[in-house]
């Protein structure tokens, strides 16, 4: 397509406007006309040279832009590839890019006489040096017509350099008519008209460079460039520039941009008309000042993309109001990109769910230049785009799509750091300075210092003591950009480190940064350690003595976390409410003195023997599953797909060497002189199916998820399929009674470490050992005591809510449905939860309660809940299965406050949390409450779920989480929340045949109404709480509920 030919539209636009001027830089003014003249004499040059080709890498060594703009412009022309390199990068830095990419050419000028070295090792490695200043001698033909070249719109255009996790940068390889389309696109949405001055600020070395030359060459204006580079790092003398220039167009970064804004007064910038910012997150507060001076004349606008995606791929115009929000979203695809935020298993994301972003369009980068394999996994299949060759780039963003259908981005998935507009992969950089001989361990992260981040990199010496800071420094700079340098060193004598070895970033982030002072006066050695324990549950030092455990984070799974921590290190079983009532370091290290000679059991190794009894929860489901022996409501199946040259060898190894370090996975169910126990074999014979089928995923799921015989060990399936080159399907299945969600992920984690032939830490307990232990418990004063609890509490059981639904199905079928707190909400709980010392677990649970009562017309509400079962630390890596469901009693009457209710709820949760380790199956049996279908205490269920999700990364392979279709649910309805640090995510898991979508999400509406109401009205009587007379309405219409207060 001749109107898809980025040389085309240029040769055109020299020709159209060659009366104009092209470029200004101070007193230096350039026509169209001049600058087709020199574009056509660098064109005939390449041409005649013996040995060019079009498609031909051809770099850039200059620092003049002039001379840098009629390079790029007479090398595309001549059909060759420009490949920008900065002048002001380290000599090594040029070398590794210009080797990575085995350039043959290279345009320099004389006067960068710096570089003088540079080019002479070029020379030596047979590159071809021109100087532009020779090119542009030769005598112009009379005709000055451009030789012909056979251009096509799939071209290679252009190289620009990314950084790169592998120590050397990344080449990313740009296509013609992808340029050709976002240069129109600018001038067409914006309208660009012929004449308009567009300011130059952004570096050759970037590929926004490209915005600020064929924006304005395409459609008639003027390049304005400074006349000194270091003018654009001053704020008065940028803003005198631009309003001696008359500029009208900026593209730039937020951090220059608030340079261009700190110098302005209400007289600036008479002729600007839009400010394009991308590159880095705008605060909106910062655009206070600006909105202040200038109202709405001059718009300014949000770029997002990456060199990927070619330059931009969405945009938004801000308005004042935004300044006010707590985030600048930017915005919505161009014409000719989608974007989409998909979650772990490549699911869609529902409206404010956070997720990764990906960029779909055909305008996009060819990919990595000479790594087919990072291209694979960066551009991947599109599995929403019906083109088999649909691909989506993965940007590595988080982000979420916001209810007016803009994106809002959320920080990053990866390591990867972005300062100041610029990708950096701190991988890189520790690669540099591990070649220092000082050097032994390193690590960057970024750090805050006065508002300011930057690059800071943490050492650890070859020998003891600390390194020389200025000569790593110096070292770094003769290596990397300016923008890569660290801005701090900071030298450990160690790195933090995960139970498999590898670093720990969160925990390296947190000894970063400044300690706070306690409030009163100096830590004892007691109050250190324990301040020490904090940090690390809460993954925050910003705190005193003397602040309470809310205040600074903690919420009900940092108890259980504190509980087992304390009992570790001081052999001191605390209680919840001791932890409620000793909040602060001060106090409970007061109270932990006069405890510390307490005993408390401890898990050790059992006996050797051949049976053993089983745990509370594998007799509960030992059981269960022999009502259903051919059932697979118990299974937990995984399925991954897999991009990257899988060895097989490797990966029947890694599962044999799980197998072996885990007696659970070598474990099976026996009845023994009327018992059941479990036998832990020696050793099994574990072997991988393997497989080659291009069959639906789907099908080679249901096939291969059946039921498990419990008298046989391995309770492991594992079944590998090829389904092309590269190509693979990893499908796992493990029954409850021998793992839980927990373990599940703790084996993926260790499947990754043993592939990679990695150490990894050997079980120095196994789960016979927690069974044994248990059951000696069963007679202990502590026992006994939960035993009492529970029997009192559940006395007299209210009946099973009856939810308003469909009649109840018998194989009903599990649906999700996925919404976010309302962000005000979310930051109103937090206050709340803090001011009111409980967690957003209680409050939630106590709106939830609302809920339910409004729903069923019942006051005796029982919610069921997960407890991890894991109180103890020696149970925190250990693979079995643990989880105990509580049963979470409240009542409810019509004229009982909110306030009243939530404490009535913390007081509740806060036993139940106590006495969690209790089975709730054997108190069920001691009530002598029926056993059906349904659960004989509750069918609703909340769990707030804190586990991060994922495996290790193992290099050169993606493992991407396939979702499977939710089995038969136990409950009617099972609320999970997630607190992602930013907002409050939900899944509400309900079964179909109960349920229609509908339904569902009125009563998450009804939700979302109870919690906005009791947060602005704590003191609200219940009957009091007011739902919307529409939702109201439509409900009592269709469903018929009637409501009791």
């Amino acid at each position: 397509m001749a109107n898809e030919i980025f040389q085309l539209q240029l040769k055109t636009a020299l020709r159209t406007y060659s009366r104009q001027i092209a470029l200004i830089q101070g007193d230096r003014k350039v026509t169209y006309k001049t600058l087709e003249a020199n574009t056509c004499r660098i064109t005939r040059a390449l041409l005649l040279t013996p040995g060019f080709s079009k498609g031909d890498f051809v770099g850039i060594l200059c620092s003049s832009k002039q001379y840098i703009i009629t390079a790029i412009a007479g090398i595309s022309c001549a059909g060759g590839v420009f490949v920008p390199l900065d002048t002001a990068l380290p000599a090594t830095r040029i070398l590794q890019m210009a080797d990575t990419v085995s350039l043959i050419m290279v345009i320099a000028s004389r006067e960068d006489t710096e570089v003088a070295g540079i080019i002479a090792q070029l020379q030596q490695q047979e590159v071809h040096v021109f100087y532009i200043e020779d090119m542009l001698q030769t005598e112009e033909r009379e005709d000055s017509e451009f030789p012909e070249v056979a251009y096509h719109r799939n071209d290679a255009l252009y190289i620009y350099f990314t950084s790169g996790s592998t120590g050397r940068p990344k080449a990313i390889l740009g296509q013609n008519m992808s340029l050709h389309h976002f240069i129109n696109w600018e001038i067409n949405t914006f309208k660009v008209p012929s004449g308009a001055r567009f300011s130059q600020l952004i570096t050759p070395g970037f590929d926004a460079f490209l915005r600020d030359v064929f924006v304005p060459l395409f459609s008639g204006g003027i390049i304005c460039i400074p006349e000194d580079p270091q003018l654009v790092l001053q704020a008065d003398t940028l803003s005198a520039w631009l309003n001696r220039e008359e500029i009208q167009y900026i593209h730039c970064v937020p951090s220059i941009f608030r340079l261009i804004g700190n110098a302005a007064t209400i007289h600036s910038y008479p002729r600007l008309q839009y400010v394009f910012l991308s590159g880095e997150r705008i605060v909106p507060a910062t655009l206070k000042p600006w909105y202040a001076l200038f109202g709405s004349r001059i718009q300014l606008v949000n770029f997002y993309g990456a060199t990927e995606t070619t330059l931009i791929k969405t945009y938004y115009e801000i308005k004042p109001a935004d300044a006010d929000s707590q985030n600048i979203p930017v915005g919505k695809p161009m014409e000719g990109a989608r974007v989409l935020v998909l979650d772990e298993l490549l699911n869609i994301c529902d409206p404010l769910v956070p997720g990764e972003v990906f960029i779909s369009t055909p305008y996009s980068a060819k990919g990595y230049y000479n790594e087919e394999a990072l291209t694979r996994q960066k551009f991947m299949f599109d599995p929403y785009d019906p083109n088999p060759d649909g691909r989506i780039f993965k940007t590595g963003d988080k982000g979420r799509l916001l209810a007016d259908g803009n994106l809002e981005l959320l920080g990053r998935i990866d390591r990867q750091i972005k300062l100041r507009g610029v990708r950096i992969e701190p991988e890189e950089v520790e690669t540099i300075l591990l070649q220092h001989s000082s050097v032994k361990e390193a690590a960057v992260v970024t750090t805050t210092i006065n508002d300011t981040t930057i690059l800071c990199a943490c050492l650890v010496p070859v020998t003891d003591g600390t390194g020389d800071n200025e000569e790593i420094l110096q070292y770094a700079h003769t290596c990397l950009p300016d923008y890569m340098v660290p801005g701090k060193i900071k030298w450990l004598s160690a790195f933090p480190r995960k139970v498999n070895g590898k670093l720990d970033y969160d925990q390296l982030e947190i000894l970063l940064q400044p300690a706070a002072e306690p409030v009163s006066g100096p830590l004892t050695a007691l109050e250190q350690q324990l301040f020490d324990t904090w940090a690390g549950i809460l993954k925050n030092n910003q705190f005193g003595a003397d602040n309470t455990f809310f205040e600074v984070g903690g919420n009900s799974f940092h108890l259980i976390g504190l509980v087992a921590k304390v009992y570790s290190q001081f052999r001191v079983r605390l209680t919840i409410e001791e932890i409620f009532k000793y909040n602060s370091i001060r106090k409970l290290a007061i109270f932990l003195e006069g405890k510390m000679t307490q005993e408390a059991p401890d898990i050790k190794p059992a006996p050797v023997r051949d049976y053993y009894p089983l745990s509370a929860a594998q007799f509960r489901i030992y059981h269960q599953q022999q009502l259903q022996p051919e059932g697979t409501g118990y299974n937990l199946p995984q399925c991954f797909e897999i991009t990257g040259p899988v060895d097989m060898g490797k990966v029947e190894q890694a599962f044999r060497q799980m197998v072996q370090r885990h007696e659970s996975l070598r474990t099976c169910f026996k009845m023994v002189g009327g018992e059941v126990v479990q036998q832990v074999l020696p050793e099994v014979d574990f072997r991988i199916d393997y497989q080659v089928s291009t069959e639906p995923i789907p099908a080679l799921i249901s096939r291969f998820v059946r039921p498990f015989n419990l008298a046989e060990a391995p309770l492991l399936r594992v079944t590998l399929v090829k389904r092309g080159p590269a190509q693979y399907l990893l499908m796992m299945d493990v029954h409850h009674i021998i793992a839980d969600g927990l373990s599940q992920l703790l084996l993926n984690k260790e499947f990754s470490v043993l592939y990679m032939n990695l150490p990894a830490a050997s079980p120095v307990l196994q789960y016979k050992d927690f069974a044994v232990w248990q059951q000696q418990q069963r007679t202990s004063e502590v026992v006994q005591q939960q035993q009492q609890y529970w029997l009192k509490t559940l006395a007299n059981p209210p009946a099973v809510l009856s939810l308003p639904g469909e009649q109840a199905a018998d194989h009903a079928t599990g649906a999700l449905h996925h919404f976010t707190l309302a962000r005000e909400n979310y930051q109103r709980l937090k206050k709340m939860a803090k001011e009111r010392e409980t967690t957003i677990f209680v409050l939630l649970l106590a709106a939830y309660n609302i809920l339910l009562s409004r729903l069923s017309g019942q006051d005796d509400i029982i919610v069921g809940t997960a407890a991890s079962g894991r109180q103890h630390a020696a149970l925190d890596k250990m693979i079995g299965m643990f989880v105990n469901t509580l049963a979470l009693r409240n009542q409810l009457s019509a004229d009982m406050s909110f306030d009243t209710l939530l404490k009535q709820v913390h007081k509740n949760m806060l036993a139940a949390l106590q006495h969690q380790d209790y089975p709730l199956e054997e108190i069920i049996q001691q009530l002598q409450l029926p056993r059906g279908k349904r659960h004989p205490l509750f069918s609703v269920m909340l769990v707030l779920q804190n586990m991060s999700v994922g495996s290790e990364n193992i290099p050169g392979i993606t493992i991407a989480p396939y979702p499977i279709a939710e089995s038969t649910p136990r409950f009617d309805l099972t609320l999970y929340g997630q607190d992602t640090g930013n907002d409050l995510v939900f899944r509400l898991a309900y079964a179909s045949q109960r349920f229609s979508p509908v339904r569902i999400q009125r009563l998450v509406d009804y939700f979302q109404e109870i919690i906005t109401q009791v947060l602005s009205s704590p003191d609200i009587q219940l009957k009091d709480i007011h739902l919307s007379h529409q939702l109201e309405t439509a409900v009592n219409q269709v469903e018929k509920i009637s409501f009791r207060f």
